[in-house]
């Protein structure tokens, strides 16, 4: 009985971790936060890695007015941005991973006058 307790969580704690492994197989970088002024073009710096899916990569913010963010290309981890509007803005770059797990990063970005 007790071997097969042993086994039981041996076996359960295996799943789990090649679970935790496979989840963990690529990661985004969103770079650093800044501050900048409204309607200053300003060079974002993401980074992905390879094993990132062809075109699953994008910006997505939390901004109450997301058309007071321009991004010149939503779908480049480095794409150049405008705000349009002063505020504390948090900038998500997502993206899916070839294993099929969506991974995301974040900055904050602070807009003046």
């Amino acid at each position: 009985m007790k071997r097969k307790v042993t086994l039981a969580i041996s076996l359960f704690i295996f799943l789990i971790s090649t679970n935790f492994l496979s989840a963990q197989s690529c990661s985004v970088n969103a770079g650093v936060g800044f501050e900048t002024a409204t309607k200053v073009e300003t060079q974002l710096s993401g980074a992905t890695p390879s094993n990132i899916q062809l075109g699953s990569v994008y910006w997505e913010t939390d901004a109450a007015f997301p058309s007071s963010i321009v991004f010149e290309d939503i779908q480049s981890p480095v794409s150049k941005v405008t705000f349009l509007l002063p505020g504390t803005y948090t900038l998500f770059l997502k993206a899916k991973c070839k294993d099929g797990f969506t991974v995301m990063d974040k900055i904050k970005v602070t807009v003046t006058q």
